[in-house]
């Protein structure tokens, strides 16, 4: 599954990793964008939980994106 929020870009998969089901996050951050506590332009996230399924799991994994969009990205203006 792949959305946007605040102009970044978010791809959610899940997939079993020993034996669990985890939720994983990829977030790239346009150019015009700051992360203002890490300077990196893609951040990847795995959600380690019991998760009942796959779609638990993106699921949390989409909020948690978005959670850590609102917290570590500020908009910048492009010149």
């Amino acid at each position: 599954m792949v959305f946007e929020h605040e102009r970044c870009i978010v791809y959610l998969t899940a997939g079993i990793e020993n034996n669990a089901i985890v939720g994983h996050a990829r977030i790239e951050l346009p150019r015009a964008t700051v992360s203002t506590t890490t300077g990196e332009e893609v951040h990847d996230i795995a959600f380690h939980r019991d998760f009942l399924d796959e779609n638990e799991a993106m699921e949390f994994a989409r909020e948690r994106a978005i959670a850590w969009i609102d917290e570590h990205v500020e908009s910048g203006t492009a010149d």
